[in-house]
């Protein structure tokens, strides 16, 4: 093989699709399933009027929606000091202070707490809503709040803001997806049963994987015996969907380490595992 051969072959095109073709190997299907992107940080702008904006951008719309809520806030991951070096090697902050994880890419603020205000802004502008949707015929079919780590706000803060987008924009059905994305080190069965109690019916538990150096490498310092105990907390207290997501790339893995989270992934048995590629 020359060089430009092996250029091609190391692209990250190629390595998707090769990715894509183990991953279909590994959980013995012809296709993945349900496949999404998320827009990144790049395509986020201001919004110097958001009543203005709010009018156009509903201006000819009716019918159904899903209501997406964004929790930018995460919590400080400072690198062990074990693993500065290779963290450095991979570009991946290496000086102690508090970052995101190494593959994230989303409109994400580190912060040792949320601002005490935060829902409370939430609650008002969800209230621009009110006068805007008053006379139109729309009908959630969806409910998800995603982030940064929205499992981070307490229930009660949740709560709040659910039943303030439910009596603007109308409820959600029984039957319909409700869902929190959670990260393993904020749930613990008290939590996961009050957001149950709140109504969500769909957890995603953001495992990325149960390799304890490979998630220290990506920027979270906790045991990941946490995942295990929250998807099986979460099975146990009934929720309709337990989602469990797998990073496939990660800085320090392998085949073999991917090979071994999906052993053990199946054998807690999640109701649907979504795997994501870092691209990073």
């Amino acid at each position: 093989m020359n060089k430009a051969e092996l250029g091609r072959s190391n692209s990250p095109e190629n390595r998707y699709q090769k990715n894509l073709s183990f991953i279909s190997a590994v959980v013995n299907e012809r296709e993945l399933g349900y496949i999404y992107t998320f827009p990144d940080k790049r395509l986020y702008k201001p919004v110097e009027d958001s009543s203005s904006f709010i009018n156009d951008a509903w201006k000819d719309y009716e019918g159904e929606i899903g209501i997406y809520v964004h929790i930018p806030y995460c919590k400080p991951k400072p690198p062990p000091t074990e693993t500065k070096d290779l963290m450095k090697k991979n570009r991946l902050p290496s000086d102690g202070r508090d970052h995101l994880c190494g593959y994230c890419n989303l409109f994400t603020v580190v912060a040792k707490e949320i601002p005490g205000g935060f829902t409370d802004s939430v609650v008002r502008e969800i209230n621009l809503y009110k006068q805007i949707f008053q006379n139109k015929n729309v009908q959630p079919t969806s409910m998800y709040f995603g982030g940064g780590s929205p499992s981070l706000l307490q229930a009660k803060d949740l709560g709040l803001i659910v039943d303030n987008l439910e009596n603007t924009l109308g409820k959600v059905p029984v039957d319909k997806e409700k869902t929190i994305e959670c990260i393993p080190d904020s749930v613990d069965y008290e939590k996961l049963t009050a957001l149950h109690e709140i109504g969500f019916n769909r957890v995603s538990i953001g495992v990325q994987t149960f390799d304890e150096r490979v998630l220290h490498y990506s920027g979270r310092n906790y045991d990941p015996k946490l995942a295990e105990e929250a998807i099986r907390n979460a099975l146990d207290i009934g929720f309709l969907n337990v989602n469990a997501d797998l990073i496939i790339g990660l800085p320090s893995s392998s085949s073999q380490t991917f090979l071994k989270d999906i052993e053990l992934i199946r054998k807690l048995s999640p109701h649907t595992i979504t795997l994501y590629q870092d691209m990073t």
